[in-house]
């Protein structure tokens, strides 16, 4: 009996073990969809300013602009479309959906669509890439939702630049699918991300030492790996948006200061 009643207690103690990698696991997908709202938040809050107080984004995407190598996103309401850029030089393009004239997007184009558009007094042209699985879906379900609000167009706008290659459309059954990369684009992404990875890492091993240095190598290595992944450029805005923030409050404190009465 006495080694039966071990036996049990064994089992009994064993039991919870296989459970162990289960917990782990969902606590680390619960951080993955954590970190997924706060990058939605993140990027929607570039849109809330410019929104009416009944106004809700249905739809965003990511945005480039090849000429000038500026990047950005778009986002679609029920009233209105907001091209909104990024960096340095940072500009936002808004428009009524009744404004649109002539519209079309060329499925042929090189690492994803590129959308053309005409209006009243406007003319937008952006790259919607497609580089990935994830934004590949993205782009062809904002395509879809385009083709929703948009008025058809019978002719196609002046600004979109015919190839040998393009195929102009506009109508709303685009399905986009990844573009693949390649050979050249595949290396220089396993080398941004040694190097861009090395960097941060040093920046972080070197916190413990005296001096400021440890942040601004942490963002120099996030600044290279942004060139590669969205998740770093996200994380730039992230850190930019807390800059100007700090920097607000430190200017407003020393304008209360200056007052006189103070």
């Amino acid at each position: 009996m006495l080694g039966a009643r071990m036996y049990f207690s064994c089992a009994e103690m064993a039991i919870p073990r296989p459970f162990v990698p289960l917990a782990g696991f969902t606590r680390f997908v619960g951080l993955g969809h954590w970190m997924h709202e706060q990058r939605e938040k993140l990027i929607l809050g570039n849109a809330y300013d410019l929104l009416d107080s009944d106004e809700d984004v249905v739809q965003w995407v990511r945005i480039a602009d090849t000429s000038s190598r500026r990047e950005g996103f778009a986002f679609v309401t029920p009233r209105r479309v907001i091209v909104h850029w990024t960096g340095r030089n940072a500009e936002n393009i808004t428009f009524l959906w009744t404004q649109i004239r002539t519209w079309a997007v060329d499925v042929n184009a090189d690492h994803g669509p590129q959308l053309a558009v005409q209006g009243e007094d406007f003319e937008v042209s952006i790259k919607l890439p497609a580089d990935t699985h994830a934004t590949a879906e993205r782009v062809s379900d904002f395509s879809r939702r385009w083709a929703r609000h948009a008025p058809k167009s019978e002719e196609h706008p002046s600004n979109a630049r015919k190839t040998k290659m393009s195929d102009w459309r506009s109508d709303g059954e685009v399905v986009v699918k990844k573009v693949p990369r390649t050979p050249l684009e595949m290396a220089r992404r396993i080398l941004v991300t040694l190097i861009g990875v090395t960097v941060f890492i040093i920046g972080v091993l070197i916190i413990p030492l005296p001096g400021p240095w440890s942040f601004p190598i942490q963002l120099l290595g996030l600044a290279i790996l942004a060139s590669e992944y969205d998740w770093a450029k996200d994380g730039l805005m992230w850190t930019r948006k807390q800059y100007a923030r700090a920097k607000a409050q430190v200017q407003k404190r020393r304008a209360a200061r200056s007052q006189p009465g103070r």
